[in-house]
């Protein structure tokens, strides 16, 4: 993918509302168009796939945040936070009932009773933050990292060792790209706007 494309795309995602939004769309968009262009058949790619991409991005609005520090948060980020876990459940039930079909890399690493702790571990931290009002709620940075972690495993059981390895190689290049894209839409936010007399 070319500089020029990825910058369509982010300045297709972008017109000058939120830019975290932005990157995030922009950065899925990429993603998928990667992993397709490698994957064997790009219409066989699972519909997981998806969802995989859009959380491992949606991570993204976390990694600033440190453990031990308390930070306050807007509380989209708490039902972003629901939604990653409920997509770590979904990961790991996609990955029991596909586990024959999976990548040698996965099935050295997770074993089906890893899987069913994961799913037990995750649907409990579920219910109980379900329970608690959103100001008593909170994340670990650690958590967070895990979280990107495990759906990174996933993507290279679904696509393969090989094939992951070449996305990352592709995307981080990209990611070079939206940065400059963020860094010149802060840089433009920052010029005083002048009016017409």
């Amino acid at each position: 993918m070319t500089e020029e494309t990825v910058r369509t795309v982010f300045f297709k995602n972008y017109s000058g509302g939120d830019l975290n939004e932005a990157l995030i769309h922009s950065a899925q968009e990429i993603c998928l168009a990667i992993i397709k262009d490698g994957y064997e058949d790009s219409e066989s790619l699972p519909k997981i796939v998806n969802m995989l991409v859009a959380c491992k991005n949606r991570l993204g609005l976390f990694e600033e945040m440190k453990d031990g520090v308390n930070t306050s948060v807007p509380g989209v980020f708490l039902i972003y936070f629901d939604v990653i876990r409920k997509a770590v459940v979904d990961a790991a039930i996609y990955v029991r009932d596909n586990y024959e079909i999976m990548d040698p890399w996965f099935k050295e690493r997770f074993k089906p009773e890893h899987l069913e702790l994961i799913l037990s571990e995750m649907a409990s931290s579920i219910e109980r933050s379900a329970e608690r009002p959103f100001n008593v709620r909170a994340f670990h940075h650690g958590e967070i990292r895990l979280y990107g972690e495990f759906f990174n495993s996933v993507l290279i059981g679904i696509i393969g060792q090989d094939n992951f390895v070449k996305y990352a190689e592709k995307y981080n290049e990209c990611a070079k790209t939206l940065r400059r894209c963020q860094a010149e839409c802060i840089e433009l936010r920052s010029i005083p706007q002048t009016r017409e007399s």
